[in-house]
């Protein structure tokens, strides 16, 4: 079992310097005495193992805690998903190996930072909420990928060669020992990078990234999957989630990695040495490097490597529509995980009744992505106790700086939009009542001279009181005020 007394011997550890470093500031893992756990298994097929620090390595089960540091390892028949608190996740194939290193996480702050080794196998990584200040990055024996809004498959060699797939965003792409070298890879293309060569992402490359998606959607199925969570876990998170930063910076395990962790990474690699390219089903990689394209400059193929290079292409061809559906299932993920991590992070925050959070993490939303303004407000009126006009106005002003603060033309159209987004998912015995004074407040929002908003109450509709008739909001004078103030500068405050 995963709970032995090893683990939570290693864990009392950083419990022990989280009570001395949080004292008032945490109060919830300093009473509890809890570690910051960093998101938790959503998904367990067959034999996964996590091993912290000194202790034995222990099964993992569904829902259980993932932790810093933590070297996670599939069997040849064993899958998992890791769900992070920010609503991101990455699936984990068979014979495959990987460390937690780092995840930080406040959404009040606008911080995330997240980084992911992977040591060996079958890998698709879904990003979770956007913050305005945030790093994401992948890291394998042999390439380092900072990861930009993206759904991201990869493959890891056993001798560490590296081949990624963004099919939804984009990322960076260099040699782990040579980040300067960097390349950029786009939504389709393909990066690839063998032990001692030089990143390439180019159209004589392209046949692998065709394998690439192949092999990744046989694993994990053709559409990524966004995990669904619960209440309890819900709420779990967001404790979490409000801890500062620097807490949570310092709850992290030193970044020496223990004797024991070593010994684990290695012999998890050791294992899986069969674990080639060729092996996963990337056979394009080592013909390409056979025939010198690797190393080859990308506009100067001599007639045998365009050769080569030709019939991979033909040989692949028929992938092509695969790598077409990826794209458009990898988009689509993509911007569920970002609007439904937001929904869960600030509808746990709100559960919690922590407002200020709720209110901060709105407009940081919004500033990053302006797709998860609307979830954000909406989870905030579903999930607030205690909601009165005043604090739903606050959030989504909040949300409407965060737009501003991004770069977002925000209009009267927008204000409209996030408000009867929030009205429609509070209480619907809050509708009528208070819902009629935040329109009435985001409605001066948008325009000075512009009439109140017109709102539909489900009582005033047919059906009556009990009926589930839809709140409307009108578009608060977007034709005549396309610009919106300012909270300093709003007619309401």
């Amino acid at each position: 079992m995963r709970n032995s007394k090893s683990s939570i011997a290693y864990l009392s550890s950083i419990t022990l310097v989280m009570a001395i470093t949080m004292w008032s500031s945490a109060e919830v893992y300093a009473q509890t005495a809890e570690p910051i756990h960093i998101g938790y298994a959503s998904k367990i097929e067959r034999a996964v193992e996590g091993q912290l620090g000194e202790a034995e390595a222990a099964t993992i089960q569904i829902d259980d805690d993932i932790f810093f540091s933590e070297v996670i390892t599939t069997q040849a028949d064993a899958s998992a998903i890791i769900s992070f608190r920010d609503g991101s996740s990455l699936e984990i194939g068979p014979n495959s190996a990987l460390t937690i290193d780092e995840f930080i996480f406040n959404p009040a702050e606008g911080i995330k930072t997240q980084t992911i080794t992977a040591l060996v196998g079958s890998f698709r990584f879904i990003s979770g909420m956007a913050m305005p200040n945030q790093t994401i990055t992948i890291n394998t024996p042999t390439a380092t990928m900072g990861i930009r809004g993206s759904t991201v498959p990869f493959v890891v060699g056993g001798d560490g060669s590296t081949a990624a797939v963004p099919t939804a965003g984009s990322a960076s792409f260099a040699p782990i020992n040579n980040p300067a070298a960097s390349i950029d890879i786009q939504s389709g293309n393909v990066g690839v990078l063998i032990l001692g060569g030089t990143p390439r992402t180019c159209p004589a490359v392209q046949s692998a990234g065709r394998q690439v998606v192949a092999r990744t959607r046989q694993v994990f199925g053709a559409r990524p999957n966004i995990p669904m969570i619960n209440q309890a876990r819900q709420t779990r998170d967001a404790q979490a989630n409000q801890q500062p930063a620097q807490i949570q910076q310092q709850a992290m395990p030193a970044p020496q990695t223990s004797s024991t962790q070593l010994a684990t990474q290695q012999a998890a690699v050791n294992a899986r040495q069969d674990q080639t390219m060729d092996a996963l089903g990337i056979t394009s990689i080592t013909i390409l490097d056979n025939a010198g394209v690797l190393d080859a400059a990308p506009t100067g193929l001599n007639t045998n490597e365009q050769t080569v290079v030709d019939r991979l292409a033909a040989v692949t061809a028929s992938l092509q529509a695969t790598l077409d559906d990826a794209l458009t299932d990898g988009d689509a993920a993509s911007q569920a995980a970002h609007q439904q991590g937001t929904s869960n992070v600030i509808g746990g925050l709100a559960q919690i009744g922590d407002t200020d959070g709720v209110t901060a993490a709105t407009g940081n939303a919004a500033q990053a992505d302006p797709s998860q303004a609307a979830p954000a407000v909406s989870a905030a009126a579903a999930n607030l106790p205690n909601l009165d006009a005043d604090t739903m106005t606050d959030v989504l002003q909040s949300a409407v700086n965060g737009l501003q603060e991004g770069g977002d033309d925000v209009t009267g159209t927008t204000v409209g939009t996030l408000t009867a987004a929030a009205i429609n998912n509070m209480p619907p015995e809050l509708q009528s009542g208070i819902g009629s004074d935040v329109a009435r407040n985001l409605g001066a929002l948008g325009s000075q001279q512009a009439p109140p908003a017109v709102i539909v109450a489900a009582s005033d509709t047919p059906g009556g009181a009990g009926g589930a008739a839809p709140v409307g909001v009108g578009s608060f004078g977007a034709a005549d005020n396309p610009s919106i103030p300012k909270k300093e500068d709003s007619p309401f405050e």
